[in-house]
């Protein structure tokens, strides 16, 4: 159940995010940042579940582990590429910025699919 949190946080996150550069109303940067604390929180609430029903030496407990750093990073690094695309052009995402944010948005959507599987 919690791995299923993690997808919808992240799913809600990837949507903040382009509302956020494509300034949609109702998508500013509190929401976004909203959105990563909810990916965060998802995670963490994995990460304490398994420390405390597995065997934290086994090859499942050190893959959550990893995916779970993971998908902070990419949560990380969208934050950041969704802040850098709108302080660089206030009025237009710029090509660079737009690379930036689809990678972001693809790693973290294909980590927290991992959790689906």
């Amino acid at each position: 159940m919690t791995g299923c949190c993690i997808i919808v946080s992240t799913q809600d996150l990837v949507k903040a995010a382009i509302g956020f550069v494509k300034r949609d109303e109702g998508c500013d940067e509190e929401v976004l940042l909203a959105s990563a604390q909810q990916v965060a929180s998802a995670t963490a609430r994995l990460r304490a579940a398994s420390n405390a029903k597995s065997d934290p030496l086994s090859p499942s407990h050190r893959c959550l582990i990893e995916a779970s750093n993971a998908i902070l990073a990419a949560t990380r690094a969208l934050v950041e590429a969704a802040r850098i695309s709108n302080e660089e052009n206030p009025d237009a995402m710029t090509e660079e910025s737009s690379k930036v944010l689809s990678l972001s948005l693809s790693l973290s959507l294909s980590l927290s699919l991992s959790f689906s599987l």
